[in-house]
């Protein structure tokens, strides 16, 4: 099971803490990993720029729950 999955299914739990580590970790090896030619590089910034939405949602429910 992938780190994004592992994510998935921590929220769908209503888990913020966990999906929020393992939405992190899943950006943290994009930027590292992900690397290359200009195809690599778009493809990197759009799975950042998807996943950014959703860890700021997940923050913000996080932080309102307490």
């Amino acid at each position: 099971m992938s780190v994004f999955d592992r994510a998935v299914d921590a929220a769908r739990a209503g888990r913020e803490a966990p999906a929020l580590g393992y939405l992190q970790q899943f950006l943290d090896r994009v930027r590292n990993q992900v690397k290359g030619d200009a195809a690599d590089v778009a493809a990197r910034e759009a799975l950042v720029a998807a996943a950014q939405p959703v860890l700021r949602g997940l923050r913000a429910l996080d932080v309102s729950e307490g």
